[in-house]
């Protein structure tokens, strides 16, 4: 069985699942601010069989992987002020879960870079020779990106949207200005990077008109044949989780 951690701006999920994602246990609740000693805690909870709710559950533990914001290289993370974690926080590499002489070791991956994966195998994209950007729209936001087939770790083009739509968070009163501000946005992203796909997913898809806005205000030169998908997918950076 796996443990695949997703850590975002508000929520601290994990999710106990088979290596097909049928999921067996799953538990949510409001991130802490040290979330680094939250991770830690939980992987020790579950080490004892245990929720850290008091529920109990039996499964053996195969490896644990997690899906977190900030910049991840040689197990340090930088790059997650949000979160309160200082740059170079060592995390941590494995755990003995059953007081074997074995280890069940750790993967990090940038929560971005999770979404990205998980977007390509729930759209069923041919990832090979493809520029692929996917936006996903939460408490902040997010992004991965996969250019000529191989993904781009800890990519950061999310930066260039995120001032705005903090200060312009999408409602019914001004959702024509920050659906304009996005089409012009996606239509820079589209032409620097040469995209063959934008992925959207996020709370501006509960919109309905957001669709039809963004795709009337996109501005692409006719040279560029970028398919939009606006995803429903509800777990992606679970998905690809399960891609690692």
């Amino acid at each position: 069985m796996l443990v695949l951690f997703d850590i975002g701006g508000t929520y601290f999920r994990y999710y106990i699942s088979d290596y097909d994602g049928n999921i067996k246990y799953h538990y949510k609740k409001t991130r802490d601010n040290d979330v680094i000693a939250q991770l830690n805690k939980s992987i020790k909870n579950i080490a004892n069989n245990y929720g850290i709710d008091g529920d109990k559950f039996i499964c053996e533990i195969d490896e644990i992987r997690v899906s977190i914001a900030g910049i991840i290289d040689k197990y340090r993370i930088s790059g997650c002020m949000n979160a309160g974690i200082p740059d170079n926080t060592e995390l941590l590499k494995e755990i003995n879960l059953y007081n074997r002489d074995e280890v069940i070791k750790i993967k990090y991956i940038n929560d971005g870079d999770a979404f990205i994966l998980g977007e390509v195998q729930y759209n069923n994209i041919q990832q090979e020779n493809k520029n692929i950007l996917g936006i996903v729209f939460g408490t902040g936001v997010g992004c991965g990106l996969i250019i000529n087939g191989k993904l781009i770790n800890n990519c950061e083009v999310h930066r260039y949207l995120e001032p705005f739509m903090k200060e312009n968070k999408l409602n019914y009163d001004n959702i024509i200005s920050v659906c304009k501000f996005l089409a012009n946005e996606f239509t820079k992203l589209i032409e620097l990077l040469n995209l063959d796909y934008l992925i959207i997913n996020g709370y501006i898809n509960d919109y309905s008109l957001s669709k039809d806005i963004i795709n009337k205000y996109l501005a692409c030169n006719k040279y560029y044949n970028t398919k939009i998908i606006f995803s429903d997918c509800d777990l992606p950076n679970i998905n690809g989780l399960l891609t690692l």
